[in-house]
């Protein structure tokens, strides 16, 4: 099998980065043949466009039909941003391209939900997979809880929420990591900096931007607990590191994350509700046995999600049919 990839430019800000990172090697791995450009279409091969990347090949769309190009959404309208005129007009020409392809694939129910509601298509369902990964044996501190939030530094996220949750329980002992990357949005970046300082966090919580695989795999390993107050996700993906990494979890009930957080693995509270979120929080803080609980609980959920080479046997079925 012969796939020609077309995925954003490389060191991407988009979030299908990881998914193509995952299941890339794995197609390989079942002998896939892949060709990976990141202009224009590929000669020969299936392509396999990333969404983020589609509305850059409309005048492309004949040449798509008639190589059943398969199109892989992670976001809808994802190449434009946060800029509106720019989504209404990315908008458009996904209204045009993506009922003309046979294969439209989503990788999270909300993101099919959407594309059926705004568009009209009934998208097929391919999750992300997940590499095998070390169970995190937690901080060394044993009076301290050490928090890790991961995420893009964006507004969507809710770092600014979280930051001022715990600012409120500064009677406990914790540290928090917000990592993550901060080109997508430079001014929510600099003003969650500008926040910690504000609220006298300095010395309690520290940012890593564009964190380097060591860094971030120390950030994983050293984590007692896993916070997030994300207003909207598609596939939680830095939920799923946490399951797998067996992390305790306090995030809000989004379908996405109720859907694969069970109830002994994490304190879920309801969406957009400051003073439940921060109740959740210092219950978590407070009982390290609570946290240990949840932690079992995690750990095992973790290891029932798909791996990579699963996904990518799933993926191969799609291009068969």
């Amino acid at each position: 099998m012969h796939l020609a990839f077309v995925t954003p430019s490389p060191n991407p800000v988009g979030g299908g980065s990881s998914f193509n990172a995952g299941l890339i090697p794995a197609l390989r791995g079942l002998g896939a043949t892949l060709d990976i450009c990141h202009a224009g279409l590929p000669p020969s091969g299936v392509p396999v466009i990333d969404g983020m990347v589609l509305p850059d090949l409309v005048d492309d769309l004949p040449a798509l039909v008639a190589r059943d190009a398969v199109v892989i959404v992670h976001h809808v309208s994802a190449k434009a941003g946060r800029d509106a005129a720019t989504r209404d007009a990315v908008r458009e020409i996904e209204r045009r391209m993506l009922p003309s392809l046979r294969r439209v694939v989503a990788t999270s129910q909300p993101v099919a939900d959407r594309l059926l509601t705004e568009f009209g298509l009934a998208p097929l369902l391919l999750p992300p997979g997940h590499p095998v990964l070390p169970r995190s044996p937690g901080g060394a501190a044993a009076s301290s809880c050490a928090l890790l939030a991961v995420g893009v530094f964006t507004p969507r996220k809710g770092h600014d929420r979280l930051l001022t949750a715990l600012s409120r329980l500064t009677d406990l002992d914790w540290t928090l990591t917000i990592a993550g990357d901060d080109r997508r949005d430079p001014a929510c970046a600099s003003g969650l900096a500008a926040q910690i300082d504000t609220l006298g966090l300095q010395g309690r919580v520290t940012l890593l931007p564009r964190p380097d695989d060591a860094a971030l795999d120390h950030a994983w390993r050293t984590a007692d607990l896993f916070a997030l107050a994300t207003e909207w996700e598609g596939y939680p993906s830095g939920i799923a590191e946490a399951l797998r990494r067996g992390l305790p979890i306090v995030a809000p009930g989004l379908p996405s994350i109720v859907a694969m957080v069970p109830q002994a693995a994490g304190v879920l509270y309801p969406p957009g509700d400051a003073v439940t979120f921060g109740k959740c929080l210092r219950r978590t803080l407070c009982d390290r046995a609570l946290r240990t609980e949840l932690a079992d609980a995690a750990w095992q959920a973790g290891t029932a999600l798909p791996g990579w080479d699963q996904q990518a046997r799933a993926f191969i079925s799609i291009l068969e049919g």
